[in-house]
């Protein structure tokens, strides 16, 4: 059976007020949670400001990087895995995490996870239920409008 969704790494940033994030093009999808203060970053032509308990999806094969330094007071979380871009349809790139609480209970569970020998099922289980917390952030009516375009 092939996973459609894996977990490779991730981490916490805590921000010493030095460096921005860099530009690249990577060949993983990424999930980004601010703990605190603000992540000024793009994608392709798009730009964000991700705030604490916001969330935003940084996709393969595509340009990203820091728009401005990081601030003394940035924290967030950050984890890379391989999707398909049918898996990834549902999410919403970016958004204001429902429970910001859950979201990074589940993270911390996830860093913790992924140091442990033979790990691979429990943090991609761990991934599943991050991304379901993007799903959460999304009204009833947002949720049933991405499920709809997806059949």
């Amino acid at each position: 059976m092939m996973k459609q969704i894996h977990f490779m790494n991730g981490g916490k940033f805590i921000s010493r007020g030095r460096g921005r994030h860099p530009t690249r093009t990577i060949d993983s999808t990424e999930l980004i949670l601010v703990i605190a203060g603000k992540l000024s970053i793009f994608e392709m032509e798009n730009e964000f400001c991700v705030k604490e308990g916001e969330f935003l999806f940084l996709y393969p094969d595509r340009l990203h990087g820091g728009l401005a330094d990081y601030p003394k007071n940035l924290s967030f979380f950050w984890g890379h895995f391989r999707a398909g871009k049918r898996q990834m349809a549902p999410f919403p790139q970016y958004g204001c995490a429902a429970r910001p609480e859950s979201f990074s209970e589940y993270f911390e569970l996830l860093l913790a996870e992924q140091r442990v020998r033979d790990n691979a099922r429990t943090c991609d289980l761990l991934l599943e239920l991050l991304l379901n917390e993007t799903i959460r952030s999304q009204g009833p009516r947002e949720a049933e409008q991405s499920r709809l375009a997806e059949e």
